[in-house]
């Protein structure tokens, strides 16, 4: 009998067990475990900073320089050439100042003198105008070189600043290497050079290097011309097409030609 019900109380234990397991039933740490495996994990915000690149220069300090740096080299006529002081060279008793159109002048201290330092010399003054006046120049050619030496003047105003015969025009009047004295235009209606007018002879009591010599030009604007050396009138000449240019200077043509009392006399 004891056998019996020992045997009927192990059938019921086993029966229990399998219902419930049939019910899905789990104990508590199983249930914990299998969640947090199956649970998906999430990764956390990013909360790191941008990179920002690192500074490799100071900065600048210095202060800003007024106005455009290339300003510093411009000129009178607000142009980018050199300018210098002539010392010898006065307008109305006011020293004049010029710049290299071609070649190249400097002033020489030893010699008191606008000299040339090279060929197809043209010096333009920049801090004068002349529409009408008159001008005149001295000058000493150099020893054996036959060239032609003068005055320019009724230059007309351009953004062109190196030019030699292509470019703004003017009047030229010069000594010419036959020692004649010759009036001309250069540049004029796109021609390099028009002759105006040239004396028959020679001019009297001159010789290229050996002595000093003074032309001067009156003009009125307008084309009437009168032209000197040393003081007498050689050339009365009338353009009836005339340049009407306020700019004027001197020019020669090689090396070593030295200009003296460039005066400027206003109407």
């Amino acid at each position: 009998m004891k056998k019996l019900f020992a045997l009927l109380l192990a059938v019921l234990l086993l029966t229990m067990t399998l219902v419930a397991c049939d019910n899905g039933k789990q104990t508590p740490d199983e249930t914990t475990a299998s969640a947090a495996t199956e649970q998906p994990t999430t990764e956390e915000p990013q909360t790191e900073a941008p990179t920002v690149p690192p500074v490799t220069e100071e900065p600048t300090t210095e202060e800003a320089t007024e106005g455009n740096p290339e300003e510093s080299t411009l000129n009178e006529l607000g142009l980018p050439f050199e300018i210098f002081d002539v010392p010898v060279g006065y307008a109305n008793g006011k020293p004049l100042r010029g710049y290299n159109a071609s070649g190249y002048f400097c002033y020489d201290e030893e010699l008191n003198c606008l000299w040339a330092d090279g060929d197809d010399n043209m010096m333009v003054v920049t801090n004068d105008t002349m529409e009408a006046g008159t001008l005149t120049a001295t000058f000493l050619s150099v020893p054996g070189y036959i060239n032609d030496n003068g005055i320019i003047f009724g230059l007309e105003d351009s953004e062109e600043y190196e030019f030699w015969e292509f470019g703004p025009a003017y009047y030229f009047l010069f000594i010419s290497d036959a020692q004649h004295l010759y009036l001309a235009k250069a540049g004029f209606n796109g021609e390099a050079w028009t002759e105006l007018k040239v004396t028959e002879a020679p001019v009297s009591d001159y010789t290229h290097g050996e002595t000093n010599i003074t032309i001067t030009v009156e003009f009125d604007g307008q084309g009437t011309i009168k032209c000197y050396a040393n003081g007498e009138l050689l050339i009365d000449y009338f353009d009836s097409d005339p340049i009407k240019g306020n700019r004027y200077g001197v020019r020669c043509e090689v090396f070593g030609v030295e200009y003296y009392n460039i005066q400027a006399t206003h109407e």
